[in-house]
Parts: C-alpha cells; sequence; structure tokens
C-alpha cells in the first residue's frame, strides 16, 4: 500500500472496529508496531492487541504479551488504561468517519 491507501485501510479498519470485529484492532496494533501508514507507537499497539486479545484474537493475545517484555511499567498501565476505553461493538457512527477514526485512535 502507498500513500493515500494507508489512510484509507485506516479508515476500513476503524468501520470494521466500530463493527465489533477484533481482527480490525488487530490489524491497527499491526500499523502502529511498525509504524506502517501511521506513526510508530508501541503503547498504541499494545492497546489495540489488548482489546483484540479481549475479543479473543489469539495472536493479538501472544503480541500483548511479547509487548509486556518491551516496555516498561508505565507504558504497559498506558496501554491498558487506552484499551479500558476501547469497547468494541458499543461506539456508534456519530462522527464522519475521518473524525471518528482520530478519536479512536487518539491517546
Amino acid at each position: 500500500m502507498k500513500g493515500g491507501r494507508y489512510q484509507n485501510a485506516l479508515a476500513w479498519f476503524t468501520r470494521a472496529l466500530v463493527s465489533g470485529h477484533p481482527r480490525a484492532s488487530h490489524n491497527l496494533a499491526k500499523m502502529f508496531g511498525t509504524g506502517v501508514g501511521v506513526t510508530k507507537d508501541v503503547v498504541e499497539s499494545y492497546k489495540w492487541h489488548l482489546v483484540a486479545a479481549r475479543y479473543g484474537h489469539a495472536d493479538s493475545k501472544d503480541a500483548a504479551k511479547a509487548l509486556e517484555g518491551m516496555l516498561d511499567r508505565n507504558q504497559i498501565e498506558a496501554g491498558r488504561q487506552r484499551a479500558e476505553m476501547i469497547q468494541l461493538g458499543t461506539m456508534r457512527m456519530l462522527l464522519k468517519p475521518e473524525e471518528l477514526a482520530r478519536e479512536l485512535l487518539r491517546p
């Protein structure tokens, strides 16, 4: 993917997340973990892996555990707090997709 395609992927993952698809959270975690299409942020990656793991995504469960070995205590706590604010399937599409994406991806 190049340029705007990453933003398009980000928008689709966000829409899927709002609809309750844990794989979307896993994909967001991968984007933040690698910095592909977004600014690299391992705490944000950890947050999205925790969200996906909470809804049964096994790969994200393993990834979150691996990230815990690389993050300090404050980063782990920040990621956990951010993840607690996210609940799949309970968000409403009251905002334009780009505004919703900013809200969901805000640290």
